[in-house]
């Protein structure tokens, strides 16, 4: 994801993710997951929410993103 585009594409939309190896028969092998969530708030910003949850062996991370996401126009002598 990138939080710079939260919101660019003028209307809300949702992903939802799975990666795991091809090879599952490995006992500890990484799996992930994430939903996205990201919309305009206004005309020119945007929200998005990220969701990831890592599984790799002994190690679990569950993450939560919050994007605020501002576009700027420039003046035409600055172009």
């Amino acid at each position: 994801f990138n939080p710079s585009q939260s919101g660019i594409a003028g209307k809300w939309r949702g992903n939802a993710l799975f990666k795991s190896p091809m090879d599952n028969s490995q006992p500890g092998l990484a799996k992930e997951y994430a939903l996205i969530v990201d919309g305009p708030i206004s005309e020119r910003a945007g929200v998005s929410f990220n969701l990831m949850k890592q599984n790799t062996g002994i190690l679990n991370q569950t993450l939560f993103h919050f994007n605020y996401a501002h576009g700027l126009t420039f003046n035409e002598k600055l172009k």
